[in-house]
């Protein structure tokens, strides 16, 4: 499980924890941006802190679940911004 792996390293080794979590971030960003009919996003217990807190009760168009702050650093589309 993607969380517990980000998790795990929160107190031990913080730059560890920042680089797990902007890469689970890049892939919710590459799995959105990449959706061309439908994305369809489920979780197990809470959701991602990466989408928007009322995600469960609303329906999104695929770039619109990506929260406000943009693309994640790195990706191609923060290079051309």
């Amino acid at each position: 499980m993607p969380h517990q792996r980000i998790e795990q390293y929160r107190l031990t080794n913080p730059d560890r924890h920042r680089q797990e979590e902007q890469r689970a971030r890049s892939l919710l960003f590459v799995a959105a941006t990449r959706a061309r009919d439908e994305l369809v996003v489920t979780w197990s217990g809470r959701a991602s802190r990466f989408l928007p807190p009322d995600a469960d009760e609303t329906a999104y168009r695929a770039t619109d679940l990506l929260r406000q702050d943009g693309p994640p650093s790195g990706s191609s589309r923060s290079a051309a911004a």
